[in-house]
C-alpha cells in the first residue's frame, strides 16, 4: 500500500475539495439533489460497497489516468463551475497605475483563504473560477460573464499557433497552458479573440499578473522577466486566413 500526504495552495486546494465533493459528497452530507438524474447518481454513490476513502482515492487515480493519457497538444478549458471567488470592490483611483486597482482583494468561497488581486485577475482570464463582485455596501455588482473565456475552437487555434507556454525558455505544452488576455479583460477592455490571446502555463500566468499588480509592467505590456530584449520567447505567428470556398 502507498501512503502519503500533501499540501496545496488555497486555489488548488479549493479545486481539489470541489473534486472530492463531486465524487463523495452524498456520503459526507453534501447538498441534496432535486433533479432525477442527480438523485440517482447520488444514490449510486451512497449504495457503492466501497468505503468513502476508497471511492475518493480511486476517483483521483481515474482522473490522473485521463489527464496522463490526454493529447499534450490540446489546450483544455479550466471550467470550475462550483468554485467561486468572492471579490470586494476597491475604490477606483483617479489615475490607476495598474489594471488590478479596479478590483479589491477577495477570498475563495467557503474558506478563509485570501485571494490576491493577481490571482483574481488571472481567474478573469481563463481559469474558469466564477468571480462574484460585491460592492462596499454588500450589493452584488457582477457575477462572472462567460464571454471572458476563450471558446474551445479558439483554444485549438491558440494551441496550434503558440505550441505551448510562450514564456521565455518554458517548454510546457498546450495541455499545461491557459489563455491569457494581452490586454486585461476587466480593466483594459481586452477582447476574447485570437489577436488578444496568448498561451501561458499556470505558474507563468500568475507570475505575469503578479508583475502587473506590482507595477513591473503595465497591463497589456510585456514582462522584462519573461522576454528577451524584443519580447516573448517566440512571437505568435498570425492565424492563416480561411481558404476560399470552392
Amino acid at each position: 500500500m502507498l501512503h502519503g500526504s500533501f499540501e496545496l495552495d488555497p486555489e488548488n486546494g479549493a479545486y481539489f475539495k470541489d473534486f472530492l465533493q463531486q465524487v463523495i459528497g452524498p456520503r459526507t452530507g453534501g447538498p441534496r439533489f432535486v433533479e432525477k438524474g442527480e438523485k440517482e447518481r447520488a444514490q449510486r454513490i451512497i449504495d457503492d460497497p466501497r468505503s468513502t476513502d476508497q471511492i475518493a482515492a480511486e476517483s483521483l487515480i481515474e482522473a490522473i489516468k485521463v489527464a496522463a493519457g490526454a493529447d499534450p497538444g490540446t489546450i483544455f478549458g479550466r471550467i470550475r463551475p462550483s468554485v467561486k471567488l468572492v471579490v470586494m470592490e476597491a475604490p477606483a483611483p483617479a489615475t490607476p497605475s495598474s489594471a488590478l486597482e479596479f478590483l479589491g482583494d477577495g477570498f475563495i468561497e467557503g474558506t478563509s483563504n485570501a485571494a490576491t488581486a493577481a490571482t483574481i485577475d488571472r481567474a478573469l482570464c481563463d481559469t474558469g473560477f466564477t468571480p462574484v463582485l460585491f460592492g462596499r455596501d454588500g450589493s452584488v455588482l457582477d457575477v462572472g460573464r462567460e464571454q471572458r473565456l476563450f471558446t474551445q475552437p479558439q483554444r485549438v487555434a491558440l494551441a496550434l499557433r503558440d505550441g505551448g507556454c510562450m514564456w521565455k525558455d518554458c517548454l510546457k505544452p498546450p495541455s499545461f497552458s491557459e489563455a491569457h488576455h494581452l490586454h486585461q479583460w476587466k480593466a483594459d477592455g481586452g477582447l476574447t479573440n485570437l489577436e488578444d490571446g496568448i498561451l501561458l502555463c499556470s505558474p507563468h500566468h500568475l507570475r505575469l499578473h503578479n508583475e502587473i499588480s506590482t507595477g513591473s509592467i503595465q497591463a497589456g505590456g510585456r514582462s522584462s522577466a519573461s522576454a528577451k530584449t524584443s519580447g516573448w520567447s517566440h512571437r505568435p505567428p498570425p492565424i492563416p486566413p480561411k481558404p476560399p470556398s470552392t
